[in-house]
């Protein structure tokens, strides 16, 4: 029994001879759908727990090719077989596990009867039951045989029969028999019919024939919509037989240069093979085909067409008719692109708003902590100002914080990628997830056995399952228990549709659930919108799950948020499995840990940085350390330095440069000075860091920075460049045809 609640045993979950559950054995998808499934979370609870008579049950149920299901418990919780799938249609795979009730809502007034006198110790039978349903999508009529019978569970004093604790159904479609049955007395009915009135009968059918061709001809020729008749002929070649006026405004031809003509003689090739590959395609199917494409018949105009391609029928030569049917959608879909542009510029905004707030809050907290220790300063009273010192300090972190936040939303922050085991994580923060939770919310790890790896940047996922858990403690105010576990999983297509970018594979998830106050459906939608949080004012940034949900797609993967209000949350993070060995991430500047070595730093630096401040901030800092320092306001200046006979001993270049950003200089300068060390000081590197491997004695810095840490890395950088397999670093190399 795996912890969290699911049947399976083992890594591949093989269940052998003797094994308590092998009852659950075989039984195709089902099979494996019910042992996978999550028991634990359900009324019926774990299979190790299920009584004998509900074993027998399943067991029957998956080694039968009838359609089976059961239902168990006072909420009669569904259980079903393969056979049972085409019944549900899309109710499936959802259904399992769930109330039968909810399931079939619509039906329900009309099947509570028969449950009700099955609970009564009744068995019913019925051959005949008729419903609408709407399982695929739209109402249908079917129809039923089905047999219902009551399961009874262990014997007790009160109940010495045993009480009814359960329904076992074997039940039968006969929709197409009924329709055929049905389809085959109105045609004998009408046969008969037809022997007795022959001669009428055919006048008639004459002159309905003619009005139905008169019919026809007055859509196709008034019908808006380009319509072409097509005829096939037996040896499949395919002709135009007939084409209406609108079709012609639009393609600028005669009606006699398309009639009896193939599409490659008329159309580009693009388009005939189009027209070719769909007319052949419903006539293989023998029925309609739907398609949308984009064409081009006149310069600087391209049309949306809907396209429907509809067989006829044949004709008395062999020829079979087929209809093709566009409809210009180019209106409709330039509309649908203005609204999701307009939702895009309304979730910027909203985006815009947010940051406006919090950097006015932030940089009101840095003006007013500089202004009063301008004033302390002036008044002779510099000793106190630590404290505003401090103050400035504190919010730049913060700031720097939330432009790391946005870069997560943004999927642009420079992640650190490697090898993580998500169960070793996550019991390494066990005891700071009690700390953050308190007393009064219980801790459940159900971690799988032997999860997979994964591969992402192990600090921020860390920082997801943090803010995952202050979210799930801000909604049990009243206590209650958080749960984490994780499960190793085999996605299809179908568990991966709608998730943008996901493909069907292997996944490790992670799930984080609480037994909170829940989200309403409405909150759901909002979820993950930076900014956008239900917390009080002061008390949330709205910042966490747009993080989460940025990084989680970043690094391959996606979340899948289930609330219910009242019940709690569970958020599920999917990260794609990890099979090979980390690529080198790029490599961040060490943190400095200590003070820093008071001995001067002899040695010349080249700072190349745009941003005027920055640049004088980090020649003053370096110049206490001792260095010589060279500046350059621009790529293409700072690349005339590299470029020069003057010894340089280390590069330090912000990234986003005018002219040529920092990694085109870094790599001009390796052409001459192949051991350079190289230090990238960046508030964000865009795309030109992505996907690039940094050469040894490369590292970056992220802005904002201590100076302090700065020194250190640029001296930690210097002193390794000058290791005895260093000698020559930094020196000038002449390229040939150069002179020293």
């Amino acid at each position: 029994m795996l912890k969290d609640g699911r049947a399976m045993v083992g890594s591949e979950g093989r269940i052998g001879p003797g094994n308590v559950f092998r009852f659950l054995a075989g039984g195709g998808e089902m099979g494996q759908r019910i042992r996978f499934h999550n028991w634990s979370a359900t009324p019926v609870g774990a299979p190790e727990v299920w009584p004998q008579p509900l074993r027998m049950l399943v067991g029957l149920m998956l080694g039968s090719q009838q359609p089976m299901f059961t239902t168990w418990g006072p909420k009669r919780i569904l259980l079903y077989n393969d056979s049972y799938i085409p019944i549900l249609g899309l109710r499936h795979p959802g259904a399992l596990g769930r109330p039968f009730p909810e399931i079939w809502f619509e039906v329900w007034d009309e099947l509570e009867p028969l449950f009700d006198r099955a609970d009564a110790g009744e068995a019913t039978h019925k051959d005949e039951i008729t419903q609408t349903l709407r399982r695929n999508g739209y109402p249908e009529e079917a129809h039923f045989a089905a047999s219902y019978t009551p399961v009874r569970d262990r014997a007790d004093a009160e109940n010495p029969d045993g009480r009814v604790a359960g329904l076992f159904c074997i039940c039968t479609e006969t929709t197409d028999r009924v329709l055929a049955e049905r389809a085959l007395r109105a045609s004998e009915e009408h046969l008969r019919q037809l022997n007795a009135t022959l001669e009428q009968h055919v006048e008639e059918r004459t002159r309905d024939l003619r009005l139905s061709e008169g019919q026809f001809r007055a859509y196709f020729n008034a019908s808006p919509e380009h319509l072409f008749l097509f005829r096939v002929k037996p040896n499949g070649d395919l002709l135009y037989q007939d084409v209406n006026p609108a079709a012609l405004a639009v393609y600028g031809r005669p009606r006699e240069a398309i009639l009896g003509r193939a599409p490659a003689e008329v159309m580009d090739a693009d388009t005939a093979l189009s027209i070719e590959a769909n007319v052949r395609n419903c006539l293989k199917l023998g029925r309609p085909v739907h398609y949308e494409v984009a064409r081009s018949y006149h310069p600087n105009q391209t049309l949306s067409l809907s396209v429907v391609v509809a067989p006829l029928g044949f004709e008395d030569s062999g020829d079979r008719l087929v209809l093709f049917c566009g409809r210009d959608v180019t209106e409709q879909r330039q509309v649908e692109a203005e609204l999701r542009q307009s939702q895009k510029m309304e979730a910027v905004g909203q985006l815009t708003g947010g940051i406006a707030h919090d950097m006015n809050n932030m940089l009101q907290a840095i003006a007013g902590s500089l202004e009063l220790i301008q004033l302390r300063v002036e008044q002779g009273r510099a000793g106190a100002t630590a404290g505003h010192v401090e103050t400035a300090r504190r919010t730049v972190e913060r700031a720097a914080g939330l432009t790391q936040r946005l870069l997560a939303f943004a999927r642009r922050q420079a992640l650190q990628p490697k090898p993580v085991e998500p169960d070793e994580l996550i019991a390494g923060m066990e005891e700071l997830i009690c700390r953050t939770l308190g007393a009064g919310i219980a801790v459940e790890l159900r971690l799988g056995d032997g999860v997979w790896e994964v591969l992402c940047d192990q600090n921020q996922l860390e920082s997801a399952m943090l803010n995952l858990v202050i979210n799930a403690r801000d909604a049990m105010p009243d206590g209650g228990t958080l749960r984490v576990a994780t499960a190793d999983r085999h996605l299809a297509m179908g568990d991966v549709s709608g998730q943008t970018g996901a493909a069907p594979g292997e996944y490790v998830e992670i799930s984080v659930s609480d037994t909170g106050t829940g989200m309403t459906p409405d909150v759901m939608l909002r979820a993950f919108e930076p900014f956008f949080t239900t917390k009080p004012l002061g008390q949330g940034t709205g910042l966490g799950l747009s993080q989460l949900h940025g990084f989680v797609g970043q690094s391959g993967g996606f979340v899948r948020l289930d609330s219910t209000p009242g019940q709690g949350t569970t958020v599920r993070l999917y990260l794609p499995r990890h099979l090979g060995t980390a690529a080198a991430p790029v490599q961040a500047a060490i943190p400095f840990s200590g003070p820093a070595n008071a001995t001067a730093l002899a040695g010349t630096v080249l700072v190349v940085e745009d941003e005027d401040a920055v640049r004088l901030l980090v020649v003053e800092a370096l110049q206490d350390l001792g260095c010589h320092v060279v500046q350059a306001v621009d790529g293409p200046s700072g690349l005339r330095r590299l470029q020069s006979s003057e010894t340089l001993d280390m590069l330090v270049s912000d990234v986003g440069l005018p002219g040529l950003n920092g990694r085109q200089l870094a790599d001009a300068a390796r052409v001459t000075r192949p051991s350079l060390p190289v230090l990238f000081i960046t508030g964000y590197a865009g795309s030109a860091l992505q996907d690039w491997q940094l050469a040894p004695g490369m590292q970056v810095m992220g802005k904002p920075f201590k100076l302090t840490e700065l020194a250190a890395c640029v001296r930690r950088m210097m002193d390794r460049s000058r290791s005895p397999n260093s000698e020559h670093l930094g020196q000038y190399d002449p390229q040939p045809g150069e002179t020293g």
